[in-house]
């Protein structure tokens, strides 16, 4: 059985807006080409409970599979775009988590 995959980043500072949604066009080109979904992100982050929470912007997207994320991760036009957010963001971090195991 294939199981979802999520991707999870955050983004501490976002220093020039205006030029980061050239990112933000690129990141949504390249996750309809890997049937990838933004879930969700946002700017306000309320942290429950820890003592490090995370600072700026957290996203989340959603794939079909492990396979989806590679690939998208690994297409040339996303690493164009990334270039973008590299240049224009502090990416403190971009991870992938599995969905949930069946439980039985």
């Amino acid at each position: 059985m294939v199981r979802k995959a999520y991707v999870v980043a955050n983004l501490e500072v976002i220093t020039d807006k205006d030029k980061f949604r050239d990112y933000e066009r690129g990141l949504i080109n390249a996750l309809a080409k890997h049937d990838g979904k933004l879930l969700t992100y946002s700017d306000n982050v309320l942290c429950l409970e820890g003592d490090k929470p995370p600072k700026g912007r957290l996203v989340v997207m959603e794939f079909p599979s492990q396979d989806h994320v590679e690939a998208w991760w690994a297409d040339e036009d996303y690493q164009a775009a990334s270039d973008i957010r590299r240049e224009y963001s502090v990416t403190n971090f971009i991870a992938r988590l599995d969905e949930l195991p069946p439980r039985n």
